[in-house]
């Protein structure tokens, strides 16, 4: 749509997919094909390498579902690429005892709405799964930060090493999206999603690195660091990480002159009720910057806009609000 006239340029064009698979959703003949009823384009969308790249869950979890992710040109609106990350549903041989059967539903791409990350050079579209059955032999990546190459391609993965656990219990990692930044000259991601813990990528490494026990190559992990889990994705500024827990305060994370993650080194004043709150940061450059998060009422009223003074006085262990917004009443 032409935003200066709101006249249709292309489209529409209607979605659909097949893919090579006897997961759920097969049409008994080696196939997956996509099913719009069961679902749910929630992540938002991203524009690269001249396509747009779209992703898919399920719809209330209801059966068969598994996670797309498609490639449209953007000048025609044509489909380039897809892929499956569920299209065998094998469960996961590690876990004891297995996890679901043969043909289980899983590993959604939605991260509670967030885009996928755009990076640099190998693996350049980067984004995480929810739960699911884990198995790269059979092309399943549930609970999974994926790296696929412009053509859908996996390049490569990673996967925590407590993915039986985060199955067994819904503790998607793809409720949290990707953020990518740069300290101390790595170039790193960090995902954190329902269980808590921060794991921090370097996009320079191989990841995956598997030796029976899904133990992967990661940069940093701090467990337990959002407490209640994320829903969502960190904001980063000046060697600080902010991140907006379900029911938990806005949170600073600090790197070191080590390039090692700490914290939280201060908290908001304001707790966030579910699903907590996605920070972002406006700054001039490196200079002034304010983070912004929206706190949603827990029944009704209206939602609030809070600005924070980006690395105001950590060591009172409390963000500074922008005085220009304080909340008046």
């Amino acid at each position: 749509m032409d935003l200066g006239t709101g006249h249709k340029t292309l489209g529409p064009t209607v979605i659909n997919a097949t893919f090579a698979g006897n997961g759920p959703g097969s049409n008994g003949n080696g196939t997956v094909v996509f099913l719009p009823s069961r679902q749910r384009q929630r992540m938002g969308l991203a524009l690269a390498h001249g396509n747009i790249y779209i992703g898919f869950g399920s719809i209330c979890d209801f059966e068969p579902f598994t996670g797309w992710m498609l490639a449209y040109s953007q000048g025609a609106l044509t489909q380039v690429a897809a892929f499956n990350s569920n299209p065998n549903g094998i469960s996961n041989p590690n876990c004891i005892p297995a996890t679901g059967s043969a043909g289980s539903s899983g590993a959604s791409i939605w991260q509670a709405g967030v885009a996928p990350v755009i990076a640099p050079g190998r693996g350049s579209i980067i984004f995480s799964t929810g739960n699911g059955p884990f198995g790269p032999s059979s092309g399943d990546y549930g609970d999974t930060v994926l790296r696929l190459d412009n053509n859908l391609k996996v390049v490569d993965s990673f996967t925590p090493a407590n993915q039986c656990l985060l199955q067994d219990e819904d503790l998607d990692l793809g409720s949290g999206g990707c953020t990518m930044f740069t300290v101390g000259g790595h170039n790193l991601i960090a995902i954190s999603g329902k269980d808590g813990n921060i794991y921090l990528l370097d996009l320079s490494k191989v990841w995956a690195q598997y030796n029976g026990q899904n133990n992967n190559y990661i940069y940093q992990e701090l467990d337990g660091a959002n407490d209640a889990g994320i829903w969502g994705n960190a904001a980063y500024f000046n060697d600080s990480l902010y991140y907006g827990p379900n029911g938990g305060y806005l949170q600073q994370f600090t790197f070191n002159s080590s390039g090692m993650l700490s914290g939280p080194a201060s908290v908001s004043p304001t707790t966030f009720a579910y699903p907590g709150t996605v920070p972002s940061v406006s700054a001039n450059g490196t200079q002034n910057g304010i983070v912004w998060a929206i706190e949603v009422p827990v029944n009704s009223g209206p939602a609030v806009l809070h600005a924070y003074l980006c690395g105001e006085q950590p060591s009172e262990r409390t963000f500074q609000e922008h005085p220009e917004f304080r909340r008046s009443g």
